[in-house]
């Protein structure tokens, strides 16, 4: 492996050479071809950003407009770039074929050596570098906020446990009772005083009407009195048991609420 590494090193600096000297021989010709020029221009920007593939059919449009010889090994050193070592050897021995200096013959036939004997493997190229890996930044935990709790629910008793309640209805129920009672006995004896045989029987009679008149009406008034405390009491009467008054927390304070029992 670092052989290899060492050897695509040496190549890649080759082929520079050669299309460096490939624009050298260009410009001293002074040949009309003025394209070929270009193209061995973004040839050598495309080898500068290791697309290979792209470079090299710069270089074959390059040499078809100036089959310079430069440009043989330039191709054959971009074929061993994209781990093409056969068609490298093929434009090595183009080149050779071309009576270059005895240096570079050598440099090429040393190519050709390592390409049939220790092949390098294809050069990355931009789209095999490493990316990066991105960091993530997990975000930091917040300060954990408690709910306040929910509202007791308040739960009324029935109206029947109200021990005192039932007793004023109770007794204003029984009042109510006395109260037609002597109502209606008041009436019996005043038709009886109508009829009496003598005065004092009459008179008797009228009197009694009159007397159980007035207890009823105020039978009925406290009877009427009670009921009405008694419903009041249901109303307003406070259950410690199921009602009352509670303070719920909130936020920035707190809540007061009251329950009341039926």
């Amino acid at each position: 492996m670092g052989s290899h590494l060492v050897v695509s090193k040496v190549m890649r600096g080759l082929v520079t050479l050669g299309l460096v000297a490939a624009l050298a021989g260009r410009a001293a010709a002074d040949d009309p071809k003025a394209g070929a020029k270009q193209h061995i221009e973004r040839a050598t920007a495309f080898h500068q950003h290791r697309h290979w593939r792209e470079a090299l059919d710069e270089l074959n449009i390059a040499y078809t407009l100036d089959p310079q010889p430069d440009l043989l090994y330039a191709i054959a050193q971009l074929h061993v770039a994209l781990g093409a070592c056969s068609q490298a050897i093929t434009f090595y021995e183009r080149f050779i074929a071309s009576k270059p200096t005895a240096q570079r013959e050598a440099v090429a036939r040393k190519a050709i050596e390592i390409c049939k004997t220790n092949p390098p493997p294809p050069e990355p190229g931009p789209d095999d570098e490493p990316k990066p890996v991105p960091v993530v930044v997990e975000p930091k935990p917040g300060p954990v906020v408690t709910p306040p709790p929910p509202p007791p629910v308040a739960t009324r008793a029935p109206w029947y446990r109200d021990t005192a309640g039932d007793v004023l209805v109770g007794s204003g129920m029984v009042a109510g009772v006395v109260a037609l009672v002597l109502y209606r006995s008041a009436l019996s004896d005043l038709d009886a005083s109508n009829t009496a045989a003598t005065y004092p029987e009459q008179s008797d009679l009228y009197d009694r009407a009159k007397t159980s008149r007035t207890f009823a009406v105020v039978a009925g008034v406290g009877a009427g009195a009670l009921v009405a405390a008694g419903l009041i009491h249901y109303v307003v009467h406070d259950d410690r048991e199921h009602g009352g008054v509670a303070i719920v927390p909130a936020h920035g304070g707190g809540v007061v609420t009251w329950s009341g029992g039926f």
